[in-house]
């Protein structure tokens, strides 16, 4: 790897990056970064389409944060490490909540959050299309970066 490469992975990976990222992949707009009201009708987008962009955001930001900051935490190997990623999760789940203007009490928004992951997470089991366009994201950015999926291991969402 070269200096500039270098450089580049140990640049601190962002939430804004990863919507941005998401956005122009996926193709939505800023809209479903807004508080939904209770009828989904704020935006041109249909509910359920609404609800997977949302859902996408929570399930790239939340992979792809964890990979990057495991992979500069040091927590592998640590014997508390499982204690870093537990907190790494928290925070990562705050701050998508923060994002996408989920309101409520904090454990209402970390069980949003919970929730739009799974529904991104069934979607990807079972769409080889949408499954196909996220896994283009997320390999883009661990090139970028230097992150390794397989670090993640199993993930307690």
């Amino acid at each position: 790897m070269d200096e500039n490469a270098n450089k580049q992975s140990e640049r601190e990976l962002t939430i804004d990056e990863i919507v941005e990222a998401a956005m122009d992949a996926l193709g939505f707009g800023p809209e479903v970064m807004t508080c939904c009201e209770p009828d989904g009708c704020f935006c041109d987008m249909e509910p359920a389409e609404l609800e997977l962009a949302r859902a996408s955001i929570a399930y790239l930001a939340f992979q792809l944060l964890l990979m990057h900051r495991i992979k500069h935490g040091n927590v592998r190997g640590n014997p508390g490490g499982w204690v870093g990623v537990r907190h790494y999760e928290s925070e990562i789940r705050k701050d998508i909540a923060r994002v996408l203007d989920v309101r409520g009490t904090q454990a209402e928004r970390t069980g949003e959050v919970r929730r739009l992951y799974k529904v991104a997470s069934r979607a990807w089991n079972e769409d080889e299309s949408y499954r196909d366009r996220l896994a283009c994201i997320m390999q883009g950015f661990e090139e970028e970066y230097g992150l390794d999926s397989s670090e993640l291991g199993i993930v307690f969402i």
